[in-house]
């Protein structure tokens, strides 16, 4: 497995995430997100797991059929690599809603080693070091959020139904309005997703882009195709949202990496046409500052 990360498939090599390894174990960060003090990051791939079959083999869904001792064996190793208690994780059962969750420290292990208690959440927010946020995709797009001076950290999963209802910019609300965070302090990335070309939609999930998004944003995030269907680029959409909600450019990093193009390395709804795994987006506080 070593270096297979060097296979993924991109097109602008400034906007690639940096590959990580933990031994076997592959993974990426945000250069943007490595140097922010006490905040730990990483983004995981289908890569370097237990799971078999269509879950092979790092796959981090705990509410279907593979077998849970695999699914929390997958999670120990990601734990491992990122410097974290495996009990730290907070999970959820994400519908594509936009509904955000404040991550108290009593939430710390529900779904992987208790009972799910935490639905219909998409995005996960908190200032308790120690506890860890996850997100789940297999071509949506995963968010991480961070300001280093309030200490608060989030993670959000956003399809199309969470771009078009503006997911992030509910986060950012709730981090400047909820825990006191500055917009300039803030820092976000967009994770490895499904690209405009591999994204097609029909025309009723362009009339909610429509309504979500200004007439002149319409060139950059879609075009029609000549069967009446249309090309979106779910990551252009998330970035100029963020950006809208007072990110600033520079504290913004937007991955260019297609999942479906590299089915291979990440989990692919569209790649695969069915049932799969989902690969992870982590952040968390220091836990030596709990």
């Amino acid at each position: 497995m070593s270096r297979v990360l060097d296979k993924i498939r991109y097109s602008s090599e400034a906007r690639l995430p940096e590959a990580r390894y933990n031994g076997d174990f592959p993974y990426l960060v945000f250069p943007s997100f490595e140097g922010l003090p006490g905040i730990r990051h990483l983004v995981t791939t289908k890569l370097g797991g237990v799971s078999e079959g269509i879950w092979e083999s790092l796959n981090l869904i705990t509410d279907d059929s593979d077998p849970i001792e695999n699914v929390q064996e997958n999670y120990r190793r990601v734990a491992d690599a990122l410097g974290v208690d495996p009990h730290s994780f907070v999970l959820t059962q994400q519908t594509h809603t936009t509904n955000i969750l404040k991550v108290t420290r009593e939430d710390a292990g529900k779904g992987l080693y208790t009972d799910y208690e935490n639905f219909d959440i998409d995005g996960l927010v908190t200032d308790v070091p120690g506890i860890t946020l996850c997100g789940f995709y297999a071509d949506c797009v995963p968010i991480i959020f961070a300001d280093p001076v309030e200490r608060v950290v989030g993670v959000a999963h956003s399809g199309w139904k969470g771009t078009v209802g503006r997911i992030s910019q509910r986060m950012i609300e709730i981090m400047t309005a909820d825990y006191g965070c500055s917009h300039g302090n803030i820092y976000a990335a967009v994770g490895p997703a499904i690209g405009q070309e591999c994204y097609e939609v029909s025309e009723d999930v362009i009339l909610k882009v429509n309504e979500a998004f200004k007439e002149e944003q319409y060139p950059s995030l879609y075009y029609r195709k000549d069967n009446g269907r249309y090309q979106l680029n779910l990551k252009k959409a998330v970035e100029l949202t963020l950006l809208e909600s007072g990110v600033d450019k520079e504290k913004l990093w937007v991955s260019d990496i297609c999942t479906k193009c590299n089915k291979d390395i990440f989990f692919s709804c569209r790649g695969v046409g069915g049932k799969r795994g989902d690969f992870g987006a982590f952040i968390s506080l220091d836990p030596q500052d709990a």
